[in-house]
Order: C-alpha cells, then structure tokens, then sequence
C-alpha cells in the first residue's frame, strides 16, 4: 500500500464498555512526521523489552508497552503504510 502525503483519521483505543474509541490520529498530518513517531514509538518498546528480558517488567511497563504499539500501529494506518 502507497503511503499518503499526508494522514487521513483513525481512531484507535477501543473502550469496550461503551463501544466507542477513545483517541485518533488527526487528518491532514504530514505522513512523514506520523510514520516518523511511530517508528521512534517501535524502537523505545523494543529498548524496554530487551532490559526486561534482563530485569523482567513491571505490569505498568507492559501496559505501556501495548499502548505505544496501538499508538505506532494506528500512525501508520493514518499515514496509509498499513490496511
């Protein structure tokens, strides 16, 4: 899939009690800065996942974990680089 010149909006952080997202990524974004944020998300998950296979991780720290994913994974599906 060809990445846009900019991001379209997705709304990402689905609250299951209401069945509503929570947060989105804005439309009209350079594609570029978004694709840019989510590989600096990528890179600090996997930063804090190879401490932890030394340290282990803390609950909090995993949360965290999954929500810089969604985050990165809903920049690129703005950006046009994932479906």
């Amino acid at each position: 899939m060809a990445t846009q010149s900019v991001t379209k909006r997705v709304d990402f952080r689905l609250i299951p009690v209401v069945d509503m997202k929570l947060l989105s990524v804005q439309e009209g974004v350079n594609a570029s800065f978004a694709i840019g944020d989510a590989d600096c998300l990528d890179d600090a998950v996997r930063q804090l996942l190879q401490e932890a296979m030394d340290d282990g991780m803390d609950p909090s720290v995993a949360w965290l974990c999954n929500f810089a994913m969604q985050t990165a994974y809903a920049l690129r599906e703005a950006a046009g680089v994932v479906a």
